[in-house]
């Protein structure tokens, strides 16, 4: 089966038998695996029938047995001016096998058709709420908005741009989470789709299976990343509350799963579950010396409830690790102007905690280095062009 699926494709791409195997494996679903080999430049499809005729042979994973009464699962997707991006993430959701949904979607003021779009495709479906922003409040207010607004047991935050490719996720982190009441998370691994390139990555988590959350938060984004984005996690809504999530000021990715941390254990599965997109519009691009400040302060917030806890082994060095991640990936990501470098030291000087002065000289360095990384890139290639 191997070979007669690969026979279809042509590429020079070696990630591409990575692919096949874990498809033959069952961890990546035939949908997941058509949009890895049709969106990839490297990839090029020889027969298209010929290809579905194969995938067809693959049997269906077993699905596990759930008990009668079924939890209900919110899934709160902020949305802004995407209707057709927010349209292909809710259908991800409506078709897949886990029955017992409820899709909370916060407009936050688009000025394109979002309102007559969801209006005119999900207006009958009771499984959809629709709630429109009065002002602008941002992802983080908007996703905060939606949490307050779910009944579920468990909690997905799904963001417009992204969709899953497996339709059994939810099914599958359900069955961990009811065999496991320890469980603060359980998450799965995602396809990451770099629109501009049109490249596909099998992002991969570092781990599988069942983790203390004590030593996921010690080496949070060290020895163990977080899920691309939080759509590919289900949370337990009784530990996010536990973990104050509705009075966050900060509610993105990072800083939810660094509260969900703080409580329970967490589960890795070894399925591709969903596309995470990285292009342009990404939140993640262009961001304000402020939103890093706000970041910043709930891992200070995160920091101050682990040491109540007693979590850390060496609480300081674990601040000055995170908020050192942070600002290198803010410095050299978004390339802020020397005032907002100067608001972030001013910050760190009252407010970091114990890691804030000694990281103010690293800040510096990085700064400068990033100028001159950020000014000498241009040079080289005029000079390379002239010669």
């Amino acid at each position: 089966m191997f070979q007669e699926i690969c026979n279809h494709l042509k590429s020079n791409d070696p990630a591409l038998t990575d692919a096949v195997s874990l498809l033959l494996a069952g961890t990546l679903s035939t949908q997941a695996f058509l949009f890895y080999a049709r969106n990839h430049h490297a990839i090029e499809i020889v027969d298209e029938q010929a290809l579905m005729e194969s995938l067809a042979k693959i049997p269906h994973r077993s699905l596990p047995d759930l008990p009668e009464t079924l939890p209900l699962v919110s899934v709160i997707i902020p949305t802004y001016n995407r209707s057709a991006m927010l349209c292909e993430a809710v259908d991800s959701v409506l078709t897949q096998s886990y029955p017992h949904v409820e899709i909370i979607i916060i407009d936050d003021c688009s000025p394109d058709d979002t309102a007559q779009v969801v209006a005119e495709r999900y207006g009958a479906d009771s499984r959809i709420q629709y709630h429109r922003n009065e002002h602008n409040l941002h992802a983080g207010r908007s996703r905060q908005r939606g949490y307050h607004l779910a009944h579920g047991d468990y909690v997905i935050f799904l963001d417009d741009d992204d969709f899953y490719v497996d339709d059994d996720f939810i099914i599958l982190a359900v069955y961990e989470h009811l065999n496991n009441p320890e469980l603060s998370f359980v998450c799965a691994n995602a396809l990451v789709h770099y629109t501009a390139s049109q490249e596909v990555d099998i992002g991969q988590l570092s781990f599988i299976g069942t983790i203390d959350s004590r030593e996921y938060l010690e080496q949070f984004q060290l020895s163990y990343k977080k899920p691309y984005s939080t759509f590919p996690t289900v949370f337990r809504k009784s530990v996010l509350d536990q973990a104050e999530l509705g009075s966050m000021t900060m509610m993105n990715d990072g800083p939810i799963y660094l509260r969900a941390l703080l409580y329970g254990q967490v589960c890795s599965l070894p399925h591709v579950v969903g596309v995470y997109r990285l292009h342009g519009r990404n939140i993640t691009y262009g961001l304000s010396a402020d939103f890093i400040i706000a970041n910043m302060a709930e891992k200070v917030w995160v920091y101050k409830k682990a040491k109540e806890r007693n979590l850390l082994r060496n609480s300081r060095l674990w601040i000055f690790d995170q908020l050192h991640l942070t600002l290198h990936y803010y410095i050299y990501d978004t390339r802020p102007g020397y005032a907002d470098i100067k608001k972030v030291i001013h910050w760190l000087k009252t407010e970091a905690e114990d890691a804030g002065n000694d990281l103010i000289p690293k800040v510096h360095r990085i700064w400068l280095r990033s100028r001159i990384t950020r000014y000498m890139k241009p040079l080289k290639k005029m000079l390379k062009n002239s010669d």
